[in-house]
């Protein structure tokens, strides 16, 4: 596989919603992998990924019963009625389906999700799962979702009114180390079956 880096674009008009524990992971640089089924609204085939950069909404629904593995540590409590500063920003590598459950449980240890939890997403509605490699970013000025955006409904996206600029940034993890977590995922992923996004 050719390693093709996407630097952050200069503005970016839509968000992911991923549990708040998730998002801090990837935040910290202990998870650079996605495992997505996608919302109810959502398509369930790779056109469901609408965008190749995104920034992440940290969210807390869902997260409460289905579980994140104890050693990743739990974020503030969320109230769903506030509005969450947005500060990282997404950049998919790599997009391949998981089909086969064995291949979704060793992704698993890949993230911060247990599992059980894995499991739970590859199994909802039909067997299968999309793995989604990304390169993180953390933006120097965080933002705030806008009032008159709605972040309600079964969707996993939330398109921006206007696309916010993404600013001074960094990845939260240095070239060497990001491509080392590259290559152990990938090895775990069927060569003919990555799509670049």
């Amino acid at each position: 596989m050719d390693i093709l880096p996407t630097p952050p674009v200069r503005e970016c008009g839509i968000a992911l919603k991923e549990w708040a524990g998730i998002c801090q992971a990837l935040g910290e640089g202990r998870q650079i992998l996605l495992l997505r089924k996608g919302g109810l609204s959502d398509s369930t085939g790779p056109s469901f990924l609408r965008a190749s950069q995104f920034w992440l909404y940290p969210t807390a629904t869902h997260e409460a019963d289905q579980g994140l593995r104890p050693e990743f540590a739990r974020p503030a409590p969320i109230d769903p009625a506030s509005r969450r500063q947005i500060q990282l920003l997404a950049s998919v590598d790599l997009l391949a389906p998981v089909r086969d459950v064995d291949q979704a449980c060793r992704l698993a240890e890949q993230t911060a999700w247990t599992t059980e939890t894995v499991l739970r997403r590859f199994h909802y509605r039909s067997p299968g799962l999309w793995a989604i490699l990304t390169r993180v970013y953390r933006i120097e000025q965080p933002w705030v979702l806008p009032a008159d955006v709605d972040d309600s409904g079964c969707s996993s996206w939330i398109t921006l009114t206007r696309p916010v600029p993404v600013g001074a940034c960094q990845p939260v993890l240095d070239e060497p180390r990001f491509q080392a977590l590259r290559r152990q995922i990938a090895a775990d992923l069927p060569a003919n079956g990555i799509e670049r996004p």
